[in-house]
């Protein structure tokens, strides 16, 4: 995930009025099920193209199994999956010496974009830093 994007998402998530979802329908009261044009704008602002929901929760289940150490059980229940297997799908393992190759990318993509800005941030996000 590149900073223009982190940076993205966490504005929006200081716009959100609850913490259980990031992107609340308003009409439901819960989670959207499906925002192809929320999140083509989102890719877009952030220079990285269309993605979808569920490129973030591969995207949080690889960071948290494959950077923080976290168990798949641990990770699963944050997913709310009932079964180890389906989360392991979902993991993404880093090669280890393709990381500093990410690493020099995403500065690169940072120091060509827009700044950052510092503030309260999402809290699943806080982690993917």
């Amino acid at each position: 995930m590149n900073e223009v994007l982190y940076e993205t998402l966490q504005q929006l998530g200081r716009k959100r009025s609850q913490n259980e979802w990031m992107f609340l329908n308003p009409t439901t009261g819960t989670r959207y099920m499906h925002r192809p044009k929320l999140m083509g704008t989102i890719g877009k602002q952030a220079g990285v193209g269309h993605f979808g929901f569920h490129a973030i929760r591969h995207y949080v289940a690889s960071y948290l199994a494959d950077r923080k150490k976290y168990s798949i059980t641990q990770v699963s229940r944050l997913l709310r999956r009932q079964s180890k297997a389906i989360t392991e799908r979902y993991l993404q393992v880093v090669d280890p010496q393709l990381r500093d190759v990410m690493a020099s990318l995403e500065e690169k993509s940072h120091t060509e974009s827009h700044p950052t800005t510092s503030g309260a941030g999402i809290p699943f996000l806080n982690y993917l830093k």
